[in-house]
Order: structure tokens, then C-alpha cells, then sequence
């Protein structure tokens, strides 16, 4: 099964962590760093639940799982759910334990060394409380000292045919274009007709974007053109009317908001697209990481490994 959602590097995911903790919008601050990040919900279905966290890990190999092990559970806990994924995925991700803070370190102590003896000796533990920005900070520092990015250190929104640019060649000469990738320093496009030559790259003093119902102007300039199966690829850089790379800094707030919200509804809809074919051909939907993925395996036609 192709992956369709493009980024490459690794993904980071919050189980169950609430957003009065952190944010969605301090979740998207993270792509400033480069660090893809997604919160996981908890609803109460914890076969989904499961079912949710095998799948991902045959999805995106390498992720990052930060349980907020806080989250009430009605019949598993925390730690069955952890000892499974050790026990099919211990080479496929890490993991990473979120804990509200207790009354004095001895309390914290005694929780992390429950969860070290599940084999998580070399786990992360940070402690939340309702200091958001220190939440965040905590999180942070954690990632910038361990591999997050993965092989890549820009995080971009694949745009799927839904959004477009207007770029003002000249006075009353514009093109119109479709976004076909967006990061908060670069963008991709495609011209059906193009009516310019290039190069050479003369900067462009406004293109207007159209981005999932964001509409924003800005300047940017054509760094490079690239030819594909659909046609020719042309890759602009942002730049500021002052002049200075990147945009303006209410503008790039937007945008990464928004980059952050395309990404997690992609995400979304690419797993319940992957959960409908599962359920339609499998007559109970499965409950256990092993038996996923069998079931994953036997969808893209591959071998299956059975991992008893």
C-alpha cells in the first residue's frame, strides 16, 4: 500500500495527551523545528485504539509514541498496550512516557520505574502540569536531542489538487498556477499555460495564495524548475516585501496553522480510508497488533511474517 502522505521523516505522535497539556497550536509550532507532529485521541474504543497504533507502525516505520499514561482506560492499561507494541515493534519505534506531575519527585520516581520495568529503561519521562509553555519546552528539548526529524528538516504540506497561486509577472500580467506542495519558505507549482520563460528568475513582487480557505500575498522567487510525468515543476522561495527571505511573521503564523491542519486531516483520512478497506474485507475488525498486521500484509499482497 503506497503512502500518501509524502513527508518522509519521522512522525511524532501525543496518545491520548489532552490539549489543555499542549495545544494544537503549540503542536504546530513544532514544524517550525521540523518535527512533524500529531495528537491521537482516546475515545474509549480501545480495540480501535490498538488497532490505530499497529497500523501506524506498518505505516511509518521509526515514529515516536509519547503516551500520556494519565488517560483512564477502561480495560486494558497502559502497560498492556505498551508490552504489545514492544512486543511486535520494539525495532519500529520509540517510545516515550507523559505523566501528570505528582505531588513530590518520590511519586514521579515510583511511576517511572513501573513503566522502565516493561523494558523502557531508556525511555523518555517528562512530567506535565498546566505550565503550557513549559510542557512545551520540556517536549522540545527532548526532541532536539534525539533523531525526530528523521531524513528531512522541512516539513511540507502535500496540497492534492485544492489550492492554487496567482503570481503578478508585471502590471497587468498575471499566472495562474496549482500549488502542488507548501512549507513556510517554499511552495511548488504547476502552470497549465505558461505565458513567462524561465530563466532567467526575476523575483515575483506578489503572488497571491490560496491554501484550504487561507488566503494570503506575499513575494517569492523561482529558485528552480524540474520536469515530471504531469509536466514542468517550478519551485519558488518566499521572501518579504522588505526584501529578506521567508514571510512576514503574522503571514507565517497562518500558514503554519494551517500546514498543521492539512496535515493531521490527511493523516486522519488516509488511516479511516485504510480502517474501511481492513473492516470490509475482514468480517471482525482486529483487536490485536499481530493479527493487524497480518491483515495489512494480506491487503498489499506481501508474504505474511507472523510475529508469535
Amino acid at each position: 500500500m503506497e503512502e500518501r502522505v509524502p513527508n518522509k521523516g519521522r512522525k511524532i505522535f501525543f496518545i491520548g495527551l489532552p490539549d489543555n497539556f499542549l495545544p494544537d497550536d503549540m503542536l504546530a509550532v513544532f514544524l517550525e523545528y521540523g518535527y512533524e507532529t500529531y495528537r491521537l485521541i482516546y475515545n474509549g474504543l480501545e480495540t480501535e485504539l490498538v488497532a490505530r497504533l499497529s497500523l501506524i507502525l506498518n505505516l511509518y516505520e521509526n515514529s515516536i509514541f509519547f503516551f500520556y499514561v494519565d488517560a483512564h482506560l477502561y480495560s486494558l492499561g497502559w502497560n498492556v498496550i505498551i508490552q504489545g507494541i514492544l512486543k511486535d515493534y520494539a525495532d519500529k519505534v520509540s517510545i516515550g512516557i507523559v505523566y501528570n506531575d505528582r505531588l513530590n519527585a518520590e511519586e514521579n520516581k515510583k511511576l517511572e520505574h513501573a513503566y522502565k520495568g516493561l523494558g523502557l529503561e531508556n525511555s523518555t519521562f517528562l512530567s506535565m502540569n498546566h505550565n503550557k509553555q513549559g510542557n512545551f519546552n520540556k517536549i522540545l528539548a527532548t526532541l532536539q536531542q534525539s533523531d525526530a526529524r528523521g531524513n528531512r528538516s522541512v516539513v511540507r504540506a502535500v496540497c492534492n489538487g485544492r489550492s492554487t497561486c496567482q503570481l503578478a509577472m508585471s502590471l497587468n500580467k498575471y499566472e495562474q498556477g496549482e500549488i502542488k506542495d507548501i512549507s513556510v519558505s517554499h511552495f511548488s507549482c504547476m502552470f497549465q499555460q505558461p505565458t513567462f520563460k524561465l530563466p532567467p528568475y526575476p523575483p515575483v513582487r506578489r503572488v497571491q495564495v490560496q491554501l484550504y480557505g487561507l488566503l494570503f500575498e506575499a513575494g517569492c522567487k523561482c529558485l528552480t524548475t524540474r520536469e515530471t510525468s504531469a509536466g514542468m515543476l517550478y519551485v519558488f522561495a518566499f521572501f518579504r516585501h522588505d526584501g529578506k527571505p521567508g514571510l512576514a511573521d503574522d503571514t507565517r503564523w497562518k500558514l503554519l496553522k494551517k500546514i498543521y491542519q492539512i496535515l493531521s486531516d490527511q493523516l486522519e483520512n488516509y488511516l479511516q480510508s485504510v480502517f474501511y478497506i481492513m473492516r470490509k474485507y475482514k468480517s471482525q475488525f482486529p483487536d490485536d497488533f499481530t493479527t493487524v498486521s497480518k491483515t495489512l500484509a494480506e491487503l498489499r499482497g506481501e508474504p505474511i511474517d507472523a510475529k508469535e
